[in-house]
């Protein structure tokens, strides 16, 4: 037995992407919005209605792997963090970073989640530059790994 998935695991999941950038308020955590299915062969993704969500559909329960690509616009001043949260609240997974310096601050979270029909993974974003700053969501992928 090797360590790949079969065909019908690769089925279980989505690629996703947004065309544009959002704006992020200062100290006001955001969803980040998705506009754009390159990949969603069952539904884990609605491009008209909670686009910020990957939701477990009906018989999709399993072990998941999640990627969030998201780009912070480059500024000095104050924080930038990522969290990754199951059903809207619980917290999963985060990043926090102090910008030292006005460069892009790229961050990759990743994440192995169980989840059941219903369920849902999204991702905020956060930062407290003092004005208003330009995230680009990059990318977010999901797929199952196991039952």
């Amino acid at each position: 037995m090797s360590g790949a998935p079969d065909k019908t695991e690769m089925l279980y999941g989505a690629d996703v992407t947004h065309s544009g950038t959002q704006t992020l308020t200062t100290a006001v955590e955001a969803a980040v919005l998705w506009d754009t299915n390159t990949r969603d062969a069952l539904g884990f993704h609605s491009t008209g209605s909670n686009t910020d969500r990957f939701t477990c559909p009906a018989g999709a329960g399993g072990t998941y792997l999640v990627e969030f690509y998201l780009n912070y616009a480059g500024n000095a001043t104050g924080r930038r963090a990522t969290t990754a949260y199951l059903n809207g609240s619980t917290a999963k997974a985060g990043d926090v970073r102090a910008s030292v310096v006005a460069n892009t601050i790229s961050v990759t979270l990743t994440l192995i989640i169980r989840l059941v029909a219903t369920d849902y993974v999204n991702v905020k974003a956060f930062q407290d530059s003092g004005g208003n700053l330009t995230l680009t969501p990059v990318a977010a992928v999901i797929r199952r790994i196991g039952p």
